[in-house]
């Protein structure tokens, strides 16, 4: 397909855009204070950027993640990322069109290989993402993309029947290992500043 009519399969319509913007909006309806540091995804949904989906999109584009709460525990699921380096929770890009919710489900078992989940109680009451985020993303080589910026929508996941006895089956193209955090070690130790943004709204909203 030439590239003019590819990229013109990926723009996001109107109506795509507008509940985006509502997603957001909602958000910030919620969390005022996080106002600032979504200002970049405010900038693109204004300017109605109809490849936000992209992932050529250098400006920035949508992705989704997922944080596996164990309640009884008072820990969350992790994953070690490959090209990153850090601990962080499972997600990725959505695909075209793709809800944020939809996507956080998705990228989350195509990562970990657990279905045994469902969207945390929490959401019940609040139709919007726990955290909302706008990050830098570094140039990376391997895959010929340059440095660039991701607009997270990351939901709260909770066990869905068998628990912490489910089995985990890590994909190996971008993550290597899993592991468990309580609460406490996260606000304590070197994690990234978001998770730790996250932990405080599970213990503040939520326990």
């Amino acid at each position: 397909m030439p590239k003019n009519d590819r990229l013109a399969t990926e723009c996001a319509t109107t109506e795509v855009i507008a509940h985006v913007n509502g997603l957001l909006n909602n958000y910030l309806a919620i969390f005022k204070e996080e106002n600032q540091h979504l200002e970049r995804l405010r900038e693109q949904l204004a300017d109605k950027d109809s490849l936000i989906f992209s992932r050529k999109n250098m400006r920035g584009h949508l992705t989704a993640s997922a944080i596996l709460f164990d309640h009884e525990k008072r820990s969350i699921f992790l994953v070690y990322h490959r090209f990153l380096k850090l601990w962080l929770q499972p997600g990725g890009h959505l695909d075209f069109g793709e809800d944020p919710l939809e996507g956080a489900f998705r990228e989350f078992i195509e990562e970990t290989g657990l279905r045994q989940v469902k969207l945390h109680p929490w959401h019940e009451a609040n139709a919007i993402a726990i955290d909302m985020d706008t990050h830098f993303i570094p140039h990376n080589k391997s895959k010929d993309e340059g440095e660039h910026y991701h607009h997270d929508f990351q939901y709260l996941f909770s066990f869905d029947g068998q628990g912490s006895d489910a089995v985990v089956n890590i994909a190996q193209e971008e993550v290597s290992q899993f592991r468990w955090v309580s609460l406490t070690e996260m606000q304590r130790r070197d994690f990234d500043p978001r998770l730790k943004r996250v932990a405080r709204k599970i213990e503040n909203l939520i326990l």
